[in-house]
């Protein structure tokens, strides 16, 4: 009977071994695996983005500076009211346009209403503007800010007779910067 007993209580000790200890050991080495898996195409990603980077940087790195900057003053990467105000008396002063008022505007996304996160990689910004001259200087001044590198949208023009030649010329002007 022994003969029979102690293999059978091997065999029962076998199978408790397994369902207890061997069993959940095999089933995290299976989850360690898929992790590994997963870790290693991340890996791979990664590599994938820095090789697409430094392809980028060298293209980047390609642009003469000249062009660099006037990518940047066309499109800035902050909100750069200022120099625009600045550009904008520099243009009003070669044709003698007096500007009286610059007052910032609501964001345009606020005013139309718009609901929810933006996901615009450009942001907009408007600026209400009131310059007095005459037509003709009025217009090369229009001229110029078409003309130059910052990326301005004139969304309202309104005027009003001041006197014999002048006029004064209310401006709502829309400009964008990179987020």
């Amino acid at each position: 009977m022994t003969r029979y007993l102690i293999p059978s209580l091997l065999g029962l000790i076998a199978v408790a071994l397994f369902v207890t200890a061997i069993d959940p050991l095999y089933r995290d080495v299976r989850l360690v695996r898929v992790e590994v898996g997963n870790l290693d195409e991340a890996l791979a990603n990664s590599k994938q983005i820095v090789d697409v980077r430094d392809t980028l940087l060298e293209e980047f790195n390609a642009v003469a500076p000249e062009l660099r900057d006037r990518i940047k003053k066309m499109i800035p990467d902050n909100v750069d009211n200022v120099r625009l105000i600045l550009e904008l008396d520099g243009i009003a002063s070669r044709y003698g346009v007096a500007i009286k008022d610059i007052a910032l505007t609501d964001d345009v996304r606020r005013q139309t209403g718009a609901l929810g996160p933006d996901e615009n990689i450009y942001g907009t910004i408007g600026l209400r503007v009131t310059v007095t001259g005459t037509y003709e200087s009025f217009l090369a001044f229009l001229r110029d800010v078409e003309e130059s590198l910052r990326i301005v949208d004139i969304s309202a023009l309104s005027f009003r007779s001041t006197g014999r030649d002048f006029n004064q010329y209310d401006l709502d002007i829309k400009t964008y910067w990179l987020r």
